[in-house]
């Protein structure tokens, strides 16, 4: 019988591929809360980088107004907030 073949061989190979399999789900945990994460930062709440943002540019507009040099640099600055 081929040595790749055996129990002992197809045991070892059975943990192993359990193992990497296990690995592979917990990678996918961590990525996934870390998105969630990225996604909490840059997108909810009111403190996030979308509302600020936009909080930024609308101070930036109200004092030094609409037709002023700063505020059409600062109005080309584009934010997408992501849509679930």
């Amino acid at each position: 019988m081929h040595p790749a073949l055996q129990m002992d061989t197809l045991q070892a190979k059975l943990i192993q591929l359990r193992s990497a399999n296990a690995a592979v789900v917990a990678a996918y945990v961590r990525w996934s809360n870390a998105r969630r994460e990225r996604t909490n930062v840059l997108y909810v709440g009111p403190d996030s980088l979308h509302n600020t943002a936009m909080a930024m540019k609308q101070q930036v507009q109200a004092s030094f107004g609409f037709s002023n040099e700063a505020t059409a640099l600062v109005r080309k600055i584009r934010f997408t907030k992501l849509i679930k």
